[in-house]
């Protein structure tokens, strides 16, 4: 009965809004090109995919730019065709990577997430 009483004052929160609309994609600096694609995961991340003429060059562009940026490299995995890395600043992490093995050509394709922190 304690317990049935000690709940009586609870509810549950409120459900979200569904016509709230998504933060608005973060800014970063990517690498000129015609936009292939884009998508947002309800505010979470974000994606983009962006054609550009040369798979490998497409990816040392979209390194400079970032660290040039202000971002902090945590991966950088280079290779023929393209690569695969990762930069970050507190608020905020770009993973991106290069290829030319796709149907849209040669791409660089951006995934941004907010990170959160160091998990113990």
């Amino acid at each position: 009965m304690v317990a049935a009483v000690a709940l009586a004052g609870c509810s549950a929160a409120p459900a979200p809004d569904p016509s709230a609309s998504s933060p608005p994609a973060p800014s970063f600096p990517a690498v000129a090109g015609t936009s292939v694609s884009a998508s947002d995961d309800g505010g979470l991340e974000w994606h983009r995919v962006v054609r550009v003429a040369d798979s490998e060059a497409g990816y040392r562009d979209a390194r400079r730019l970032l660290v040039d940026g202000g971002f902090t490299l945590t991966k950088d995995r280079q290779g023929t065709g393209g690569g695969d890395g990762q930069a970050c600043t507190p608020e905020l992490c770009v993973g991106f990577s290069a290829t030319d093995g796709t149907a849209a050509g040669p791409i660089v394709a951006y995934d941004v997430f907010r990170p959160s922190g160091v998990v113990d």
